[in-house]
Parts: structure tokens; C-alpha cells; sequence
């Protein structure tokens, strides 16, 4: 693939809507064919609000937001891109998106932006750090991956509150069996009910010790809220992973 070129302001419409968890959906977005990205980039996504169902817009002569959202999907998806929206409680746009919108709605992609990305030749083992709906940039370097069949190694550990939280657990589950890539969830409030068998607790040095042989090896790919971010980027350098092989992303 040639290196992508940013492109403003495309029209686009959502082309699907699919539900993940109590407060995630995910979205699929039209794009031409001629625009490309690399797994784990994002894009901006301007969206034209309206006032329907009780929703308010703040400011009734700029109905237009623009956000930034990571890409889910995978370069060797056609015809869409796609993106996991958490309903944050203070977040007026993934609120909206999560409460409001419906399939069909026009908005304006931008994009693709970010040096957080993974691309074939880049590295043979690789380690992506996320939580709740960091999970976002994480799984489009995973379906990318598996869809190039890579030889790269690949190991996602992944934390959240519940099991009940964790997005895209159904496609997790079926990448997993994918030969060169290994799932670690860990749940931080496991309960009796949930009758969970994984890992619990935050993402860990053990954790992550227990799971990487060698820890200077890997390149690593973090993404979640910028606490978590910092405090795993830490974690890990502190560990003895080289600092020119972390990457993050932060919310």
C-alpha cells in the first residue's frame, strides 16, 4: 500500500450500527475507494447534530462537532471505515452517536491521522496494552494481521470491569484462534456472578511478565485513557522494554 494521504471533509453516510455492550456501539462509516489508512490510525469526524428524541444542542447556531475517533478496521476492509463509541458521561458527541444517530445519517470524514500504527515489516512480535474502549485501534491491528496472515506474533491484554465490557468479545474470541495470536483478558471487578476463570486485576509487570519471555523484544502498542496509558508505558519501560518500541495512544 502507498503511504495514505490525508483527505478532508469526505462525505459519508453510517452504513451500520452494531450494538457491542451498555454504553459501546460500533459504527461503520462509508469511504471511496481510494482512501486508505494504517491499522490503528484515526480519523475526524464531523457530525451535524439534531434536535429530536429530548436531544439539546448546546449551540443551536453550530449544530456541527468535530471529534476524533480511532479506526477498528482493517486496511483489507472494503468501503468502510469503523469505530467502537463509548457513551462517556461527559462526552456530548459519543453520546449522541451512541443515543441518537441511525443508520443513513450524513457526516464528514477527515483523516487518516496518527503515528500510532502497526504495518506488515514493521515488527515479528508484537504486544497491544488496552483498556475498555481502547480496545478500538487495538483489534484493526489485529484483524490486519490475521487478514494478511502475517507471520508477526501478536498478543492483546486487555483489562475491563466486567466481563459484560468487554467489546468486540465475540470476534476476540474467534481471532484467538488465529496461530500466531494470543488473548489475555483480565477483569478489575470481577464478581461471584460472573463466574469469571480469567485473569483479574489492572494490567500488571507480572501480567505482562508472565505472558512475554523476552520483554525487550516486542514492539508495544498501548491505547486507553491517558492514567492508563502513562501508568502502563511506565510499567513497561521500567521492565526494561526500550522506549523507541513503545507506542501509545491516549483518550
Amino acid at each position: 500500500m502507498t503511504e495514505p494521504k490525508l483527505q478532508k471533509d469526505i462525505p459519508s453516510k453510517i452504513i451500520e450500527i452494531i450494538p457491542q455492550t451498555h454504553d459501546t456501539t460500533v459504527f461503520r462509516f462509508s469511504i471511496p475507494d481510494n482512501f486508505e489508512y494504517y491499522a490503528g490510525q484515526f480519523v475526524m469526524l464531523r457530525v451535524d447534530m439534531k434536535e429530536e428524541n429530548g436531544f439539546k444542542i448546546r449551540d443551536s447556531k453550530n449544530p456541527s462537532q468535530i471529534r476524533a475517533f480511532s479506526i477498528a478496521s482493517s486496511p483489507t476492509q472494503k468501503g468502510y471505515v469503523e469505530t467502537a463509541i463509548k457513551a462517556e458521561e461527559n462526552g456530548f458527541v459519543s453520546v449522541y452517536m451512541n443515543k441518537f444517530s441511525n443508520k443513513g445519517d450524513d457526516v464528514k470524514i477527515s483523516g487518516p491521522y496518527g503515528k500510532f500504527y502497526f504495518k506488515e515489516g514493521m515488527g515479528d512480535e508484537i504486544v497491544l496494552l488496552g483498556a475498555g474502549s481502547g480496545i478500538t485501534p487495538l483489534i484493526g491491528i489485529l484483524r490486519y494481521i490475521t487478514a494478511k496472515n502475517l507471520p508477526t506474533k501478536a498478543m492483546l491484554v486487555y483489562s475491563n470491569k466486567t466481563p459484560g465490557d468487554i467489546v468486540y468479545a465475540k470476534e476476540l474470541k474467534e481471532l484467538a484462534k488465529h496461530p500466531n495470536v494470543k488473548i489475555v483478558h483480565t477483569i478489575t471487578r470481577a464478581k461471584e456472578e460472573h463466574q469469571w476463570e480469567g485473569e483479574t486485576g489492572r494490567i500488571s509487570e507480572d501480567l505482562i511478565k508472565k505472558n512475554v519471555p523476552d520483554i525487550t523484544k516486542p514492539l508495544y502498542y498501548i491505547c486507553g485513557s491517558p492514567e492508563f496509558s502513562h501508568e502502563v508505558e511506565s510499567m513497561i519501560r521500567k521492565a526494561g522494554a526500550p522506549a523507541e518500541r513503545v507506542h501509545t495512544e491516549k483518550w
